[in-house]
């Protein structure tokens, strides 16, 4: 995209008279917290604190705001996260961010963990795979609880002191889009709660997040240059690969997304030459996302790939995409995605969704692309409260 091309994109993007969705007003908060509140009693109440989504089940009823913090399951799940073995990406993503969000002060050393973890699962390629647990690996520096700042919660807002972590081992060859943009997530969360992430695990995931952009914006979800015959292409190789998988939503916005808290990082950390807000990538990837918009499937999944991911059923991971796409608007604090205001867009389709139980489930199959009533009800919520909070950090003037 040229330079006006982008001045453009940013132009329509700021004018919100034009908008997608305008018309229908802003959604009632309090419609939105009763939805949510309704939407949690179900999570709690459906196994939500056993299953294999545990993690995420945490994370969200934390983010409800509605969900009893001294309710003994959910404090039994706090110290289950302290303590349980590290294995799987998604799961060690999930745990720094839910420990964060919880209290980052007294949980410092946890999340130091969670990044040594994320840091040495990091795939040659610089993207991430489901990972596997650390075994005779050098652990995190011990410099103690960091402190409880009076026992606080929801965030403490100051630690002890900064805890470097430094790369022990690398994981498999390769990995995909989705393991990557969670483990970009993890740490995030982990920086900010004073974990300092190696320049190098940024620089690489960036690397390939680029390299992986296909020449109209998107992500399929898998890294776009290896090629049919099985022959591996170099990094920087040509955008255009014939055979590819095809671009979808919950990628594209998930990438995009990624690019920014990468970017940011870079550029707070490391005083690296990065500005998300004017980079081309980013806004490729919004204008990607605008001019596919949507919020009523996962749009691209009605295509097939030749590796069947997207599966060419556009209800695949549906509430996976709208948690992607808030991310991708509250992480650059971008209110309107082209012309859409995506928050009052996907408010008002999730507020009409949601059953009279509590729960939301995908349309389509029973089940498409292994989702569950459990993960979409998290990700709806999670979409709801505008659970993620911008790369930049908001500063209060004191008294």
């Amino acid at each position: 995209m040229r330079l006006a091309g982008i001045a453009l994109f940013l132009a329509l993007a700021s004018v919100p008279t034009f908008a997608q969705g305008a018309a229908g007003g802003k959604v009632d908060q309090k419609d939105v917290d009763a939805a949510i509140d309704k939407g949690a009693t179900w999570l709690a109440g459906n196994g939500g604190f056993g299953g294999d989504h545990f993690e995420l089940v945490m994370y969200t009823l934390f983010h409800s705001g509605t969900f009893p913090r001294d309710d003994k399951r959910f404090l039994d799940g706090v110290k289950s996260m302290q303590e349980k073995t590290l294995q799987k990406t998604y799961n060690v993503a999930l745990t720094a961010m839910f420990l964060e969000a919880y209290d980052r002060v007294a949980n410092q050393k946890r999340i130091a963990e969670c990044a040594q973890f994320l840091v040495d699962n990091q795939c040659e390629n610089g993207q991430w795979s489901y990972g596997e647990p650390l075994v005779g690996v050098e652990k995190p520096p011990d410099v103690g609880s960091g402190g409880s700042n009076g026992g606080a919660r929801s965030g403490g807002t100051t630690t002890v002191k900064k805890i470097p972590i430094k790369r022990n081992r690398r994981g498999p060859p390769r990995g995909d889009h989705s393991n990557t943009q969670y483990a970009i997530l993890g740490l995030r969360s982990c920086a900010v709660a004073e974990v300092m992430i190696p320049k190098e695990t940024w620089k690489e995931a960036l690397i390939i997040l680029e390299d992986a952009q296909d020449d109209k914006g998107g992500w399929a979800y898998t890294w776009q240059h290896p090629l049919p015959n099985g022959d591996e292409a170099k990094k920087g190789g040509p955008k255009v690969i014939k055979g590819h998988n095809p671009s979808f939503g919950s990628m594209s916005a998930g990438c995009t997304g990624s690019l920014v808290i990468c970017k940011y990082y870079l550029r707070a950390h490391y005083g690296e030459k990065e500005d998300f807000k004017k980079d081309k990538s980013v806004q490729d990837g919004l204008k990607w996302i605008a001019e596919n918009f949507t919020v009523e499937f996962n749009p691209g999944c009605d295509k097939k790939g030749p590796e069947s991911v997207p599966s060419g059923d556009k209800w695949t991971w549906h509430y996976y995409y709208l948690y992607a796409l808030e991310r991708a608007g509250m992480l650059g604090e971008f209110e309107f995605i082209g012309r859409n205001d995506w928050y009052q867009i996907g408010a008002r389709y999730l507020l009409a969704k949601q059953a009279q139980n509590g729960m939301w489930k995908s349309e389509g199959t029973a089940s498409p692309g292994g989702a569950s009533p459990v993960t979409d009800t998290c990700f709806a919520i999670l979409f709801l409260r505008r659970a993620t909070k911008p790369v930049v950090p908001k500063t209060t003037s004191g008294r």
